[in-house]
């Protein structure tokens, strides 16, 4: 898979950027975070235009989404939210103390763009894994049933058919794949290992550059849709 050069070389204004996070669902625009602090949330046009700070954080927001429906989730300790064209951030996700959670991290859309899966964190292992949120409950609602055990990310990829489609994340060097309900939000069936080779990632991160897309990359730099692996 050919990758291309950083997406933010060459922009002005992004001379202080940290890191590229994600793309939006068009692909006209690419979101990414200042350093060192006041850490900043900002997006750029790839077609040329200043930045826009979208919000500040309280640390580097580390990994992100952002929703057809004009919605920005990212990492800050727990999940936050913001307008993809800018305005007051507001808490998605909470740490829980008492299930030894300790981040909220690697957001990615569902399909319907209300819902999204993360992973959480936590110090006890038995709570490790990928989780569903929604944007329409509050943060302490949030759904704590664990959908799958693993220690990295993961992305929800279609299937023809469009009703049970598949979970991919990395599990002890391999790509899993988790048959998954959109309708229910549950796991259909047990994983099974889609690659025997080794995998140097640490997580598998989704894009929905639009709905009903059956594409997937693997985290470590923001891709542009036509660079995403297709399933």
């Amino acid at each position: 898979m050919r990758l291309q050069r950083d997406p933010l070389a060459g922009k002005p204004g992004t001379e202080g950027a940290a890191a590229a996070l994600f793309w939006s669902p068009d692909s006209r625009s690419i979101a990414y975070w200042t350093a060192p602090g006041p850490f900043r949330l900002k997006r750029v046009e790839i077609a040329g235009g200043p930045p826009q700070t979208l919000c500040d954080t309280q640390a580097s927001p580390a990994t992100g989404a952002w929703s057809p429906e004009n919605v920005v989730i990212f990492h800050n300790g727990g999940l936050m939210k913001v307008p993809s064209a800018g305005g007051e951030c507001s808490q998605l996700t909470t740490l829980d103390s008492t299930r030894g959670d300790t981040a909220h991290r690697f957001p990615s859309f569902l399909p319907d763009a209300r819902h999204f899966i993360y992973f959480r964190a936590s110090s006890r292992p038995e709570n490790n894994g990928i989780y569903v949120g929604s944007l329409d409950s509050k943060p302490d609602q949030q759904s704590t049933k664990r959908l799958l055990a693993t220690e990295s990310g993961a992305t929800y990829v279609p299937s023809p058919d469009s009703k049970i489609g598949h979970l991919l994340f990395v599990r002890e060097g391999s790509l899993m794949a988790q048959p998954f309900d959109l309708k229910t939000l549950a796991t259909t069936a047990p994983a099974s290992a889609r690659s025997a080779a080794a995998c140097s990632v640490a997580a598998v991160e989704g894009r929905h550059p639009s709905r009903g897309s059956k594409t997937a990359s693997i985290r470590g730099r923001a891709l542009r849709p036509q660079q995403r692996r297709r399933w």
